[in-house]
């Protein structure tokens, strides 16, 4: 059975989310079947671990700055993300199984340099990391975002929809800082939501059963073109179609874990709109 989990910041979040104490997202999560709620602060982990939850993903985050702003492409931006990464990856060693993989980023584009300069600072940094938690099992998941702006924000607040100036904003620079790195360490985090953005013209589907062996964590979220972006899955008008997608992820024995990480419609029900969506995932 696929690995399903939640997201943290998706279930607690004033602006847009139903504002769940921690109580309440693992009283849910457990009730609809998931293995997990990724995103989970740290402080919490003990707390999931007590209910038989784990944290499939972390992040690492920074002072001042957002986590994806800085990232690997930048050998200037190293030792503080080396510095935070390994932070992180102790956190995780310490957890008790609870989590055990790190989001890892880019960073936004710089100017100065030229692209296969920057996915190779990545490859460079990666490996670095790498080396420097030797012994560790915990699993670096590089993650492309998408920099296209919605037609409107209004309904869902500022940001969170897109990345303005993120350099990794294709898959396959993602994919080929992975295959240079070749590690079982190192993977790709595919977002079906940002790919959905970012080349609306693709197959969703070819490009993910392609590179399937390089992937390590999935993540959805709903597209329909207009308003309801990193919204819910279960509408009409979605521009990907669900059904055949988590046909194909079934069908390639896909042993990662999908993450639900979408906001709803404001007078949405989190809990029923989550439950609908691991069914169809399921194909059950």
């Amino acid at each position: 059975m696929i690995k399903i989990d939640w997201t943290w910041w998706c279930l607690t979040n004033n602006e847009f989310g139903p504002n769940w104490n921690l109580a309440k997202v693992i009283q849910n999560a457990k009730a609809a079947g998931a293995v997990g709620v990724e995103l989970t602060p740290p402080e919490h982990w003990k707390a999931l671990r007590s209910e038989g939850l784990t944290c499939p993903l972390s992040l690492v985050g920074y002072e001042g700055c957002a986590p994806f702003d800085i990232g690997f492409n930048r050998v200037q931006d190293r030792p503080r993300v080396l510095d935070e990464a390994k932070r992180q990856v102790a956190l995780c060693e310490a957890s008790n199984g609870v989590c055990n993989a790190v989001i890892a980023f880019s960073g936004k584009h710089d100017h100065s340099q030229t692209g296969d300069t920057a996915i190779q600072n990545c490859v460079d940094g990666l490996n670095q990391l790498i080396e420097e938690t030797r012994g560790s099992s915990v699993v670096f998941m590089l993650e492309h975002l998408n920099d296209v702006a919605p037609v409107s924000e209004s309904l869902y607040g500022r940001g969170w929809r897109h990345h303005p100036d993120y350099d990794a904003t294709h898959p396959n620079y993602v994919l080929e800082v992975v295959k240079r790195v070749n590690s079982p360490r190192c993977k790709l985090l595919f977002d079906i939501y940002h790919f959905q953005r970012q080349l609306p013209q693709e197959n969703i589907v070819r490009w993910m059963t392609k590179n399937k062996d390089h992937i390590g964590h999935i993540h959805v979220a709903g597209d329909n073109g207009s308003t309801s972006v990193r919204g819910e899955l279960n509408v009409p008008t979605q521009l990907v179609d669900w059904d055949l997608t988590f046909a194909a992820i079934r069908e390639m024995n896909y042993q990662g874990h999908v993450g639900l990480e979408f906001i709803l419609t404001p007078g949405g029900h989190y809990a029923r709109e989550q439950k609908a969506v691991m069914k169809r995932i399921r194909g059950s």
